[in-house]
């Protein structure tokens, strides 16, 4: 937690006019801090020696948003994963960003692989916007960039001859935009926030009145499922995470690294290094999970799992992919993980993002079978049967905090499933959680909750 100071005394001074975004009737300005002897410094958009220099209409404040949104996801990966898979190889990460937030992620062991990836959950958005990468772009990566429309770059460097390629195509939306050469220290660099546009105030500020400051702690905290998770229910009474095996955990890690950069409330699906449904900014679980749900099944992951030729087709029609490279980095056998950044309050967002309405109750009917032996019906909203659904579409692990009233459903129903359900909490925390008795309140595990709002 950071040690916040009785005073905040700063003085912005404009650097330039800016265009404010997509319409032509809104302005914006981004504002540089008369720095004082004392200030802990952070690394920026504004701050990359291409964007630095650039003419300032290049850009418009959501530009800047989107860019800063994924220099502040890769300096916090490169973090976290150097702890992580100490002694292993990191995983490149590629991640394009809409609307000040990461839209589409992959992680693989070859960036060409990770650009693939990426792109495995939702194959029309990742266009116009900011590509970020955790090392210097390859050429074969470059060969894939160069097809598509994009705002600009950011990564440590470049290989011999991706600069002229790139900088040779006509997809980028503004010539001065291509690339923003990030040198390798912006990978290291530490601090509460990087958002050096809106301010470095040891958090993320935000007026709440004419005048008065919000400043909040970014949530830094290195989660590590090995140790911070357990399985609550699912698992034959198994809790210990060990039992998922490595493969497993090091995608639960990366799920929970991605989660702090969405926008709560937020239910998402990842499979092998991959964002492969996406439900943030919703009000409630139940639809955060049925737009993440909804995401998958028309994405190439959806694809891949359907096996037809059609399905494919609705979904590469006028993309620049092919079938054959999305088959290449999709490997079975791996789990696929659904992510909810808080806990479930009721049990019909658990249920839509098992997704099992879809292959279990013709008739929309759902049978609670909880551990004192009682049965409990209840009726879903809307009957979602089909008969054909894929079984591939079904998370093999649901993730959430726990300490919900209504938990013991959850608990019934993942039991009932045979879908592991894990808790983030550490086993400390869950043997506290077990000892409450009933009509107690119930300890809360970690939650993923995504940033707030730039301003």
């Amino acid at each position: 937690m950071a040690d916040f100071p009785d005073e905040i005394r700063v003085t912005w001074r404009k650097s330039h006019k800016l265009r404010g975004g997509e319409n032509g009737h809104q302005g914006a300005a981004d504002y540089e801090r008369v720095a004082t002897p004392e200030d802990k410094r952070s690394i920026g958009m504004m701050d990359l020696p291409n964007l630095g220099s650039a003419p300032p209409e290049s850009y418009s404040a959501t530009n800047l948003e989107d860019g800063q949104s994924l220099l502040h996801l890769v300096t916090h990966a490169e973090q976290e994963m150097r702890t992580y898979f100490a002694g292993r190889r990191t995983p490149q990460l590629v991640a394009n960003a809409k609307h000040g937030r990461p839209v589409v992620t992959g992680f693989a062991e070859t960036q060409a692989d990770a650009f693939i990836k990426m792109f495995l959950g939702d194959a029309d958005s990742p266009f116009g916007g900011w590509f970020v990468f955790n090392s210097p772009v390859e050429y074969a990566t470059a060969e894939l960039l160069k097809s598509m429309m994009f705002v600009g770059i950011i990564a440590p460097g470049y290989h011999d001859d991706v600069a002229g390629l790139l900088l040779g195509t006509d997809k980028t939306k503004d010539p001065r935009n291509r690339s923003g050469h990030a040198g390798r220290y912006l990978l290291n660099s530490t601090g509460l926030t990087l958002d050096h546009i809106t301010g470095n105030f040891g958090g993320q500020p935000r007026f709440i009145g004419s005048d008065k400051l919000l400043v909040q702690d970014w949530d830094h905290t290195p989660w590590n499922p090995r140790t911070d998770a357990v399985i609550a229910a699912g698992n034959s009474g198994i809790e210990n995470m060990v039992t998922l095996g490595q493969g497993t955990l090091d995608n639960l890690f990366l799920s929970g690294l991605m989660a702090r950069h969405y926008n709560s409330n937020l239910v998402f699906f990842w499979y092998d290094g991959a964002l492969v449904g996406l439900g943030d900014g919703c009000g409630s679980r139940v639809k955060a999970a049925k737009k993440a749900r909804e995401g998958m099944e028309t994405s190439p992951f959806g694809a891949w799992t359907y096996g037809t030729d059609d399905a494919w087709k609705r979904v590469l029609e006028g993309r620049p992919f092919t079938r054959e490279q999305f088959e290449r980095v999709l490997r079975s056998g791996r789990k696929l993980i659904a992510f909810s950044d808080a806990f479930y309050p009721h049990p019909d967002g658990y249920i839509e993002t098992t997704g099992r309405d879809r292959t279990d109750f013709p008739e929309g009917k759902v049978t609670l079978h909880t551990k004192k032996g009682a049965e409990t019906p209840f009726w879903l909203s809307r009957v979602n049967y089909n008969a054909e659904y894929p079984r591939q579409l079904i998370p093999q692990i649901v993730v959430q905090p726990g300490g919900s009233d209504k938990d013991y459903q959850t608990l019934a129903l993942a039991d009932q499933f045979g879908i592991p359900l894990v808790f983030t909490m550490n086993p400390e925390q869950f043997a506290r959680y077990k000892s409450v008795t009933e009509g107690g309140k119930l300890p809360t595990g970690r939650r993923f909750f995504g940033h707030p709002p730039l301003f």
